[in-house]
C-alpha cells in the first residue's frame, strides 16, 4: 500500500533539505512526497527544485501564501496514496517511521494509527514522549483496554498532532475531513482529529516514537500572537457547530470539554510567556473564556463532572474540574490567584507533556 506524506512548507530553507532527507531514507519506500510551497520568499523554492529532480517520488506544487492549513488540504487533494502521513518542514522521521506504522495496518487496515514521538532541543537532546499505556486499539466504547486506552490519550497533546500518525485516504474523504484556516483559528490541528474521531474510526495507537519533533523557537508552532483567546475560542465554536450540524454533540462531549478545560489552562500559561506574570493578565483571560456563551453552556451541562472523571490521569480530573466549576460558578479572582501561585508548576507540565 502507498503513504502519500503531506509537507507544507513556508520560508523554511535551514530546515527544510533535513526533513527531506528523512523521509527518502524512510525503510517504507512505496511512498510519494507531496511537498506544498505556500509562497515561500527566502529561496526555499530551490531546494525543493533540487529534491523534485532528485527523486521521482517528490512532487513540488507552489501556491500563494494562505497558512499550512489550505496548504495541507491541496495536499489531501491530490494525493492518491492508502494512507496520509503529515509532516511539518521543520521536523524529522525517524527511518522506520511510516514502516513501523504501517506494520499494523497487515492486522487491520485502521481508519487512524497514532504512534508517539522523539521531542528534539534546540542543543540535540532527544528524548522520547511516552504516554503510561500500552499499544493496542482505542475506541470510545466496547472493549475494556480499548475504552481505557482512549480515556488514557484524549487529554494528551499526542492525540491532537496531526503527525507522528497515518490516516487512511478513503475514511477522509468518505466523511469530507479538511482542515480550518489557520488565519482564523488555533489548533486547527487538533480540531482535524476531533472531526475525525467524531466519525467513529477504526484506530491504533503505537507506543513508539514515528516522528522527531524539534523545538525551534521561530516553529510555526511556538511563534505567539497576543490576541490568543479570539481564535482558540473560534476553534472551539467550529468544533460544536460540527458536532450539532452531524447530530452527535451528544456523543462527543466526553471529549468537547476536556477539550474546552485544556485550551482554556493553555491560553492562560501562554498569555502568561507572553505578557509577564500578572494578576490582571489571568483574570482578563479566565474572565474572556469564562463570559463566552458556548463554554458557559457546556460547563454547565449537569454530566460535566462526570465527563472529566473519564480522563485517564486523576491530577488532571482533579484539576479540570475544579476550574469548570470555578468558570461556571465565576470564581474568577479564585482561578486568576490560583494559576498565579502554580505558574512554575504549569510551565513544568507543558514541558513534559506538551510541546
Amino acid at each position: 500500500m502507498k503513504v502519500t506524506v503531506i509537507v507544507p512548507v513556508y520560508n523554511a530553507k535551514f530546515y527544510i533539505g533535513d526533513c527531506i532527507d528523512s523521509i527518502l531514507k524512510q525503510t517504507y519506500e512505496d511512498i510519494e512526497v507531496i511537498i506544498i510551497d505556500d509562497g515561500s520568499t527566502d529561496g526555499t523554492n530551490h531546494q525543493l527544485s533540487f529534491y523534485a529532480q532528485k527523486d521521482s517520488r517528490i512532487k513540488v506544487i507552489y501556491k500563494k501564501n494562505e497558512g499550512q492549513s489550505l496548504a495541507r488540504n491541496k495536499g489531501l487533494e491530490l494525493a492518491d496514496g492508502d494512507y496520509i502521513y503529515f509532516a511539518d518542514a521543520d521536523d524529522t522521521l525517524p527511518k522506520d517511521a511510516i514502516e513501523s506504522l504501517m506494520q499494523i495496518t497487515i492486522i487491520k487496515q485502521y481508519d487512524i494509527v497514532c504512534g508517539s514521538y522523539y521531542r528534539v532541543e534546540g542543543n540535540g537532546h532527544e528524548k522520547v514522549i511516552h504516554l503510561r499505556t500500552t499499544s493496542g486499539e482505542v475506541a470510545r466504547k466496547g472493549n475494556l483496554e480499548a475504552n481505557k486506552r482512549y480515556h488514557s490519550i484524549k487529554t494528551k497533546s499526542v492525540f491532537g498532532y496531526i503527525w507522528g500518525k497515518i490516516y487512511k485516504r478513503t475514511f477522509l474523504m468518505e466523511h469530507k475531513i479538511l482542515f480550518d484556516d489557520i488565519r482564523k483559528i488555533y489548533m486547527e490541528d487538533t480540531l482535524f482529529n476531533l472531526k475525525a474521531f467524531s466519525k467513529n474510526p477504526s484506530y491504533y495507537f503505537l507506543n513508539y516514537p514515528v516522528y522527531r519533533y524539534h523545538i525551534r523557537s521561530n516553529s510555526t508552532t511556538r511563534r505567539y500572537e497576543r490576541i490568543l483567546e479570539d481564535k482558540m475560542i473560534s476553534m472551539l465554536e467550529l468544533y460544536k457547530n460540527y458536532l450539532m450540524k452531524n447530530q452527535c454533540y451528544r456523543s462527543n462531549y466526553d471529549l468537547y470539554l476536556p477539550l474546552i478545560m485544556r485550551v482554556f489552562c493553555w491560553s492562560i500559561i501562554k498569555n502568561i510567556q507572553y505578557s509577564g506574570l500578572s494578576y490582571r493578565h489571568i483574570y482578563r483571560t479566565i474572565r474572556i473564556f469564562g463570559e463566552n456563551k458556548t463554554i458557559r453552556e457546556a460547563v454547565g451541562e449537569r454530566k460535566a463532572i462526570a465527563a472529566l472523571k473519564k480522563i485517564g490521569s486523576h491530577a488532571e480530573q482533579l484539576f479540570f474540574i475544579f476550574c469548570m466549576l470555578g468558570v461556571r460558578n465565576r470564581w474568577y479572582p479564585l482561578l486568576s490567584a490560583l494559576f498565579y501561585i502554580i505558574y512554575p508548576f504549569n510551565l513544568l507540565y507543558v514541558k513534559l507533556y506538551v510541546k
